[in-house]
């Protein structure tokens, strides 16, 4: 049930614009909207402050001015949940005077400019209108009704992440880190796939690609630009950024082509967890003008959440999370009863690692050659 939030923006304006979200997409797109609600005014002693008639319109254009491009997408009862029910006694009480959170309303399917406006217009009365939170994901050419909810993807894991998207011509893809789970971002290999049944990695060096960055950690070899492309994973072989927390790195394909699939990861071999990429977009240019074109991020991703490391052991466990969401009982309890066999065969792991004695150990052989020994810097 909704009810996360006790503060939240609001206005007095009878058919006046008071708010504008401004999301920069462009595209079709599905639309939810929140807002404060809660104060219904059940009782004699507390007054229906929230209006029953909030608009929400969509300015094509985002002039203000204009109105022959403006259309109005939904009229909300803020008193209300997203779902049209009354805010529970047991949340905002008898007199239902408490500031709820209203939960998220599919408001349609809308195709939007990069220019275009959201706006929230205050109701017939002066009654107060409230803005929250707002939620835009991208819809598909074959989806014609709206969904329930936003369907967000798997947070971000250590070892192999998978970015989806139309087929786009390009020639640039870059790759931004916004923030990481700590120190500065490190990506072991960046591959970009074409689209098509003989689809092919053309991010490689080897396929004549060229890889720059906004940085590079000095001092270690193991962490050079080079390995961003180099067709090998692991920590060994990858990029770090010089930037806590941020970086971009950019892959000029050897041609223009069509490409529809990134596949990233920190540390595909498992043995890192830290440096994680947690925020992040991706962008293509299909010229040497670098007109970027969104085309991922990590904002239609579950929120990143780092695992408790109660012991060693868990230091391997490959930095991977498991969303629950959506799966039934039965499958949950198979996930945990893994994830507890997993941890099992770390801990024997390490105990292996820790027993094993150490030995200096070499072989001798007869030089090939005259050795000479230098004492004390006289080579006679």
């Amino acid at each position: 049930m909704p009810h996360i939030g006790k503060k939240y923006t609001w206005w007095k304006a009878a058919q006046t614009d008071v708010f504008t979200w401004n999301p920069g997409l462009s595209g079709r797109h599905q639309i939810w909207l929140s807002w404060g609600c809660g104060l219904s005014g059940r009782s004699n002693t507390t007054k229906a402050v929230h209006a029953t008639d909030a608009e929400y319109h969509l300015d094509l254009d985002g002039d203000l001015e204009t109105q022959d491009d403006r259309r109005l997408i939904a009229i909300v009862n803020q008193q209300k949940l997203a779902d049209g029910s009354d805010t529970p006694t047991e949340l905002v009480g008898s007199s239902g005077s408490k500031n709820l959170w209203s939960g998220l309303y599919a408001a349609g399917i809308h195709e939007l400019k990069r220019t275009s406006l959201i706006v929230l217009r205050g109701g017939s009365s002066e009654a107060p209108v409230t803005a929250d939170i707002m939620v835009l994901q991208q819809a598909a050419d074959s989806l014609n009704s709206q969904e329930p909810n936003p369907q967000l993807r798997p947070t971000v894991q250590t070892r192999q992440n998978s970015e989806r998207f139309k087929p786009v011509e390009s020639k640039f893809v870059r790759f931004t880190i916004l923030g990481t789970n700590s120190g500065q971002p490190c990506i072991d290999e960046l591959e970009i796939y074409t689209e098509g049944s003989d689809s092919r990695n053309v991010a490689l060096a080897s396929a004549g690609a060229n890889a720059t960055a906004s940085s590079t950690l000095p001092g270690y070899d193991i962490h050079k630009l080079r390995h961003i492309n180099d067709g090998l994973s692991g920590n060994s072989h990858s990029w770090i950024s010089n930037e806590t927390g941020r970086g971009w790195v950019e892959i000029e394909l050897a041609r223009k082509s069509t490409v529809s699939r990134i596949i990233w990861g920190r540390d595909q071999k498992g043995n890192f967890s830290d440096r994680i990429p947690t925020q992040y977009k991706i962008e293509v240019a299909a010229d040497a003008m670098r007109h970027w074109n969104l085309i991922s991020s990590a904002e239609d991703r579950l929120p990143f959440v780092s695992a408790t490391k109660t012991n060693s052991s868990s230091e391997n466990n490959g930095g991977l999370f498991y969303s629950l969401i959506d799966l039934p009982e039965d499958a949950i309890i198979v996930l945990k009863e893994l994830i507890d066999q997993a941890k099992a065969l770390d801990e024997k792991l390490d105990k292996l690692a820790r027993d094993v004695p150490m030995i200096y150990a070499g072989q001798f052989d007869q030089p090939k050659e005259l050795t000479h020994w230098l004492y004390r810097g006289d080579p006679f």
